[in-house]
């Protein structure tokens, strides 16, 4: 479903893009289009996030990873950021465009976690701390 509103937001772009081109006044919605194509990666990553995370149905995981975002926007900024950042790198280096998904989900997923931490049931967030402090004991044993 994403990936199909993410196809529809392109050819909305290219056909804007074209327009603009070609001088009609329609064609200053291209701006528009490119900041729907923003939104819509950016809940494509926290969708992809929170379905990883946590369990529930497709209404329920699209619905709450697109709430979460919304709410957050600041903390959505910084994951657009870490994303624009990625494309940069990846069309000015071609060989970063390898790595770059990888990476930018993983900074993605630091930033989006502190956003679901905000959020957790008190008796989950007590689980998570206490599975952090084993995470971190089990570590300074290493």
């Amino acid at each position: 479903m994403s990936l199909a509103l993410l196809a529809v937001l392109v050819l909305d772009a290219l056909v804007f893009r074209s327009l603009r081109l070609s001088g009609s006044a329609m064609g200053s919605f291209y701006g528009a289009s490119l900041v729907l194509i923003g939104i819509a990666l950016t809940w494509m990553i926290y969708l992809a996030a929170y379905s990883a995370r946590f369990n529930g149905s497709v209404r329920d995981v699209l619905r709450w990873s697109f709430v979460l975002m919304v709410i957050h926007p600041l903390r959505a900024l910084e994951v657009f950021a870490v994303l624009a950042a990625g494309v940069v790198l990846a069309l000015g280096l071609p060989f970063v465009a390898l790595i770059a998904p990888a990476g930018i989900f993983w900074c993605a997923s630091i930033l989006i976690e502190k956003v679901f931490l905000l959020h957790l049931r008190p008796e989950d967030a007590e689980a998570e701390a206490a599975r952090q402090e084993d995470d971190q004991q089990g570590e300074n044993a290493k």
